[in-house]
């Protein structure tokens, strides 16, 4: 059984190194407007959010309950704040890189105000990512 799920698992990610490294010329690609792109990697994102996220989240609860910690007596769901907080957050870092100055047409002079916000924001996007990547890492 767990070969059959690490040949699977080495089979998914060279299909997904496949896919990254050929995406540049798959013209069909362009027939398919952008926004049902999204849409789709976003109903994906959502069902497995539902299907392995909150299960997961479920369980962490229930062992945090169980624990003799002060402030989680006070949250009953507080893992699924952390949850929704961790959300807000990447979606308000990700609003704040998508109105970056950076985004301008023409974008700004290099010695402006407006360029240095905007690698600030840059390097704010980025660093956010990275410890994200870490902390996943870590986990898995």
């Amino acid at each position: 059984m767990n070969e059959s799920i690490s040949i699977l698992g080495l089979m998914l990610a060279v299909s997904l190194a496949l896919v990254h490294i050929f995406a540049g010329r798959g013209r069909w690609l362009n027939a398919i407007p952008q926004e049902l792109w999204t849409s789709f990697a976003g109903g994906i994102s959502i069902a497995y959010i539902f299907l392995d996220v909150f299960p997961e989240l479920s369980h962490a609860q229930t062992e945090i309950e169980e624990g003799n910690l002060l402030l989680a007596q006070y949250l009953e769901n507080h893992v699924y704040l952390l949850s929704l907080a961790g959300l807000a957050l990447f979606y308000g870092l990700e609003q704040m890189a998508l109105r970056s100055p950076m985004n301008l047409c023409p974008p700004p002079q290099k010695d402006s105000p407006e360029a240095s916000m905007g690698y600030g924001i840059f390097w704010i996007h980025t660093l956010s990512f990275a410890m994200y990547n870490a902390v996943l890492g870590y986990l898995f």
